[in-house]
């Protein structure tokens, strides 16, 4: 379902996960929405967000180069070895046929 009054979805308090994980789904799925993620102003028009998508699009050339750092808010939450359980992210199952969870472009768990 597409449309301009579609709410974007959380889930800020998921059965079987601990406090602190949410779930979010619908957040590019209105036009007004697409245009914020673009950069342009809310009320821009479809043929807008397309010319902007294409410029952006375009204007790649080339992968941008990493650049690694010893410090940062990535660094704060590390877990290795046995510490490791993707399974701690609260990830849907969307279908009731679909095969295992899924992380879509459009539903992100934090």
């Amino acid at each position: 379902m597409h449309g301009p009054d579609n709410p974007l979805l959380m889930f800020d308090k998921v059965k079987g996960y601990a406090p602190g994980y949410r779930v979010v789904s619908n957040v590019v799925n209105t036009p007004r929405r697409v245009a914020l993620a673009l950069g342009l102003p809310h009320e821009a028009s479809k043929i807008e967000m397309v010319r902007a998508l294409r410029k952006k699009l375009g204007g790649i050339t080339a992968p941008v180069a990493p650049v690694e750092v010893s410090t940062g808010p990535v660094m704060e939450n590390v877990l290795t070895g046995k510490d490791v359980d993707i399974f701690k992210f609260p990830v849907p199952k969307w279908h009731e046929l679909d095969g295992g969870r899924y992380i879509g472009p459009a539903a992100w768990s934090s």
